[in-house]
């Protein structure tokens, strides 16, 4: 599968990983084993983990971690969207926690390009002397202040 699947203890060390783990993260699959978190995070992604992680501990609750930054082996970074589970021994006890992920560092990249973009269109927009507008079949759905003045 294409998907990122990974098992990891109560302290965040990764015990198992499928080979698309490997192949996005450019680390072999001996290399990952053992290895926790905070070796490959932001410090603040991995404090954010801790902090859902832990709720999904209390709870038993799955998280959706949408915006989970990592570093490739290259040293590039990334970003996960993650579904994380609890994993509970035959007594029901909390023994890890599993999860299933895909790369949307591309699709962040675009998302962030158009918030830039929107944002610049605004200021140009506001920065206007004469009054710019935009409407749909005759109605207004967009202007700037010197319209309103107008």
């Amino acid at each position: 599968m294409d998907e990122v699947y990974f098992e990891i203890d109560l302290k965040g060390n990764l015990t198992y990983c499928n080979p698309a783990l490997c192949k996005l993260s450019g680390y072999s699959s001996d290399e990952l084993m053992g290895k926790n978190n905070r070796e490959y995070a932001s410090p603040e992604s991995a404090q954010r983990m801790y902090k859902i992680y832990n709720k999904v501990y209390r709870t038993g609750e799955p998280a959706q971690i949408t915006d989970y930054e990592v570093f490739y082996k290259n040293g590039n970074p990334a970003f996960l969207e993650v579904s994380a589970y609890l994993i509970k021994d035959n007594e029901g006890n909390p023994v890890g926690f599993r999860g299933v992920g895909r790369d949307v560092t591309e699709r962040k990249a675009i998302e962030n390009k158009l918030r830039e973009s929107e944002e610049r269109f605004r200021k140009l927009n506001e920065a206007s002397f004469g009054g710019v507008f935009i409407h749909d079949k005759g109605r207004i759905i967009e202007c700037n202040s010197e319209m309103t003045k107008i």
